[in-house]
């Protein structure tokens, strides 16, 4: 027997979110400013947030460089009006390293 669960008001499948979480997340792992990265979606408020180690040298301004590539990542890997229901955010991690983070 199979189920299907019907959602209702969802602005992107679920294919397209697991899509943009990844793409998100490698577009900002990518960039040679970062050491480390933790990507994860919160469906309540529709945003997928990355956490950055950055290297020790990289200003905070590069969070604005990052962000403008994860949406724009995002919006190549699924659709031009996917931001209108799945928000970016980049936020640098001050710690050591992401595997102690909390």
């Amino acid at each position: 027997m199979f189920f299907v669960e019907v959602r209702t008001n969802q602005a992107y499948t679920e294919t397209e979110l697991e899509t943009a979480i990844e793409m998100v997340h490698y577009a900002v792992l990518k960039m040679p400013e970062v050491s480390e990265a933790n990507t994860t979606f919160n469906p309540a408020t529709g945003y997928i947030t990355t956490l950055v180690l950055l290297e020790s040298k990289a200003p905070d301004s590069i969070l604005d460089d990052l962000r403008a590539a994860a949406r724009q990542k995002l919006i190549d890997s699924t659709r031009s009006d996917i931001l209108d229901s799945i928000s970016v955010s980049v936020v640098r991690y001050e710690g050591e390293t992401l595997n102690r983070a909390e």
